[in-house]
């Protein structure tokens, strides 16, 4: 049977681990009688004083996982006292046999041993293992990331194919300008679909370029206040990740015969701080699937921000009598 590399690493670190501990110690211990004694004395010693209590320490390594970590707390504490008390006597007789000159505190010795090994195996094993399930989540969430970039711009296509296909049942003459904007759009698409993050004056293009395709759909059917304050310098933004609100705030906040459609969209910039806002009134034309669609994609912004802005972003959505507002602040790169 063939281990695939996943075991084989595994199965080395658990056998390197015994042998680079119990090599350091005998080493450290040889080093100190050597220092008191000669070389001779100093080989015996080590010998009779450390490796006998290697088999100690490794009953009660087993004897920990297969009764105290599975709960089993008396029969752990029973057969813990048990190896303790007769290995520990055996090795106490073997070493004075060995060695009658010699002092030494073999209870003592096996339980500190057995608390220094374990302590420090488990605190290895414990890094590692926290190692490896933060890449796990890495993984986990860049692949959830990669997904939900990958449902923004299908929606976003069909969404902009939707608007200048308008244009075109009316015969508008700037059915070519909206070509225009729709290619330019598709273009920053493409161009940053496998990016992380791109320039803040860039998402910003991005942004001011769909605005118009929708002012020419719409025509004047609605006031519109779109301001920015502040450079974006040399910021970064993730891509797409605005852009949700503002095609929701024209898909649901503009109706043929309200009176009042108002939008309002405002950029702040400053230092590295972005602050976001947009407002709309609800018009009655939107139906149960426009609804579920504008939550689908509300829902889309705040997992990603999440991934992508964990504690740098702060988001709130209200909706207060005929008005749906959102207000988002973060803590951009640079």
């Amino acid at each position: 049977m063939i281990m695939n590399k996943n075991m084989r690493r595994s199965l080395k670190a658990k056998l390197l681990f015994p042998v680079l501990f119990w090599t350091s110690l005998l080493l450290l211990i040889f080093v100190v009688i050597l220092q008191l004694n000669g070389l001779d004395t100093a080989l015996k010693l080590s010998a009779i004083y450390f490796l006998p209590l290697i088999l100690p320490v490794y009953l009660l390594e087993v004897v920990f996982e297969r009764f105290f970590l599975k709960k089993k707390y008396l029969l752990y504490v029973i057969l813990t006292l048990a190896i303790i008390g007769v290995l520990g006597f055996f090795i106490d007789l073997l070493e004075k046999t060995l060695y009658p000159k010699g002092d030494s505190s073999t209870i003592g010795a096996i339980i500190a041993f057995t608390l220094i090994y374990m302590g420090i195996k488990y605190l290895v094993l414990g890094a590692k293992q926290e190692f490896r399930l933060k890449e796990l989540e890495a993984k986990q969430a860049q692949a959830e990331l990669d997904l939900l970039t990958s449902q923004v711009n299908p929606h976003f296509l069909f969404n902009s194919l939707n608007s200048i296909y308008s244009l075109t049942l009316k015969n508008s003459p700037k059915s070519g300008e909206a070509v225009m904007l729709l290619s330019d759009l598709m273009r920053y698409i493409l161009e940053t679909s496998k990016k992380k993050y791109v320039l803040l004056k860039e998402e910003m293009a991005f942004i001011g370029n769909y605005i118009e395709l929708e002012k020419l759909r719409l025509g004047g059917n609605f006031a519109l206040e779109y301001t920015i304050t502040g450079e974006p310098g040399n910021l970064y933004i993730a891509p797409m990740l605005l852009i949700a609100f503002v095609e929701n705030v024209f898909k649901h906040g503009v109706g043929a015969t309200e009176s009042k459609n108002t939008i309002e969209i405002g950029i702040v910039i400053a230092k590295n701080t972005l602050q976001f806002s947009c407002m709309n009134n609800i018009v009655r034309k939107n139906n149960a699937l426009g609804k579920k669609e504008n939550q689908t994609g509300i829902e889309n912004v705040k997992r990603r921000l999440e991934l992508l802005y964990p504690g740098r972003h702060t988001l709130s959505i209200q909706k207060n009598n005929d008005r749906f507002m959102v207000n988002l602040q973060i803590k951009l790169n640079d």
